[in-house]
């Protein structure tokens, strides 16, 4: 397993760590039942291969939630100095593997802690080399439907 390691089962399925490039280290993964070691790694493949565009459509979106939630909480907002900026300010726990869909299409469903918001951190969505969702931790179905007008999804914010 390239990216796959420590696996142990529970009881709602397998959990362990996967290597995560972006921030160069391992974090949690959790693989729901219904979901195999192999269709984990072609998720982990996903995670260790967005491209450029992918990375800076999640900083803009992270960006976007960051300050429209300190914002909300009557806290100045923060000038980044650059589009990877914010990444300095998010700490990935958890790649969540679901069950996959009947096309098993591999997804990107995290779990991330950020300084802003530490009570419910964040959430991203990644599906056939698109984000769907960037915002607060919802539990998001990564299969299903993300519309355009959800004011609490950054993803559609930063495009």
């Amino acid at each position: 397993m390239k990216h796959i390691k420590n696996l142990h089962e529970t009881e709602y399925g397998t959990e362990g760590e996967v290597y995560f490039s972006l921030f160069d280290k391992f974090i949690g993964l959790a693989i729901k039942k219904g979901a195999t070691i192999q269709f984990a790694e072609q998720c982990a493949d996903l995670l260790n291969n967005l491209n450029e565009r992918i990375i800076a459509h999640l900083c803009r979106a992270s960006e976007l939630y960051c300050n429209d939630f300190l914002s909300q909480i009557g806290e100045p907002e923060i000038e980044f100095e650059d589009r990877l900026s914010v990444l300095g300010k998010i700490y990935p726990s958890e790649l969540i593997v679901p069950k996959p869909n009947s096309e098993v299409t591999p997804v990107v469903k995290m779990e991330l802690n950020c300084e802003w918001e530490k009570e419910h951190g964040m959430e991203w969505v990644i599906r056939h080399d698109r984000v769907y969702y960037v915002g607060a931790y919802e539990g998001c179905d990564p299969y299903g439907d993300f519309e355009d007008n959800d004011y609490w999804n950054y993803a559609w914010k930063a495009k």
